[in-house]
C-alpha cells in the first residue's frame, strides 16, 4: 500500500541502483563491468557492482530518514542530494555498462588503438564521476552529523531544569525562587 511513509524521495538512493542493474543485466550488451585504475584491470558482475553502490548510499539513505522523521531536515539540500547522487550513479553506471569492449592487449601495442584511446577516456570520467560520487556522499553525512549535533545541543539547552521538592514528617523543603 503506498502511503506517505512510503513513499520518500530517499528510497531513490536505493531503488536507483537496483533498477538500473536490473535492466542492464537484461538488455546491456556486457556481462562484466570493467574498469581501469592503477595499471590494474577490475572485472565486477552487475550484482556485485550493484552492492557496491548499495553500501555507498546506505548510510546517507538512513541519515536521511533519521532527519526526516526529527524534522530537522532542510528540503532543499535533501532533493539536491538525492538528485545529485541519482543522476551521478546512473551516469557511471551507463558509461560502465555501455563502454564498448576492449582487448586488454591492446593497451601494449606500440600503437594505441583509437577504440582502446575512447574506452580509456569514458573509463577515466567514469573514475572521475565516482570520486565526486563519493565526495557528495562525505559532505552530506558532515552536513547531516553536524545537524543532528546542534539538534541534540538545542534540546538540551531548551529543556527545563527539573525542580526537587523532597518532603519529609516534620519539614518541607520548597524552592525559594518561586
Amino acid at each position: 500500500m503506498l502511503t506517505t511513509n512510503n513513499v520518500r524521495g530517499e528510497h531513490l538512493l536505493w531503488l536507483t541502483p537496483i533498477l538500473y542493474i536490473w535492466l542492464a543485466n537484461i538488455t546491456a550488451p556486457n556481462d562484466l563491468i570493467v574498469f581501469y585504475m592503477d595499471d590494474s584491470y577490475y572485472l565486477f558482475n552487475f550484482f556485485t557492482t550493484m552492492l557496491i553502490f548499495l553500501c555507498i548510499v546506505m548510510l546517507p539513505y538512513y541519515l536521511h530518514t533519521h532527519l526526516r522523521k526529527n524534522n530537522i531536515r532542510n528540503i532543499v539540500i535533501s532533493w539536491l542530494h538525492i538528485l545529485i547522487s541519482s543522476v551521478l550513479i546512473l551516469a557511471i553506471l551507463s558509461i560502465l555498462t555501455y563502454i564498448p569492449p576492449i582487448n586488454r592487449n591492446w593497451r601494449y601495442s606500440p600503437v594505441q588503438s583509437p577504440h582502446f584511446s575512447n574506452w580509456i577516456l569514458f573509463n577515466d570520467i567514469a573514475l572521475v564521476l565516482f570520486g565526486i560520487l563519493l565526495f557528495i556522499q562525505i559532505v552530506y553525512l558532515i552536513y547531516g552529523f553536524s545537524k543532528i549535533r546542534k539538534h541534540k545541543e538545542q534540546i538540551k539547552y531548551n529543556q527545563p531544569e527539573v525542580e526537587v521538592i523532597l518532603y519529609n514528617r516534620d519539614e518541607v523543603f520548597i524552592n525559594p525562587a518561586l
